[in-house]
């Protein structure tokens, strides 16, 4: 996992060179007393990858989110609805329940 100062300088260089940085955060929150650090606390064109199955133990459940730049959201949602239908509808209902405020507290 990148250090906080690692992901700032790729985000820097990247916005520098007009690169669009891509950051697979599926490990995010798992760092063993690391301290986390999130592409999108450094960069307003990064893209962030994320997904349940690490943090959440929802291994094998295929589902996951992005966090984009808002002139991606469309182009995004136009191509990802020529991959695939949905998540299945428990996968979905499960992975709200990991946002409660009881869930989180744990």
């Amino acid at each position: 996992m990148l250090s906080s100062d690692e992901i700032r300088e790729l985000c820097e260089l990247c916005d520098e060179e007009n690169i669009r940085f891509l950051s697979d955060e599926i490990y995010h929150g798992i760092t063993y007393g690391k301290q986390e650090a999130t592409a999108v606390s450094f960069s307003k064109t990064a893209i962030v990858i994320n997904s349940f199955s690490k943090y959440y133990s929802m291994s094998g459940w295929r589902l996951g989110w992005m966090v984009l730049p808002e002139e991606l959201v469309e182009p995004i949602n136009v191509l990802q609805q020529n991959m695939f239908i949905n998540a299945p509808t428990i996968s979905q209902t499960a992975a709200l329940r990991c946002w409660d405020d009881e869930t989180i507290e744990e």
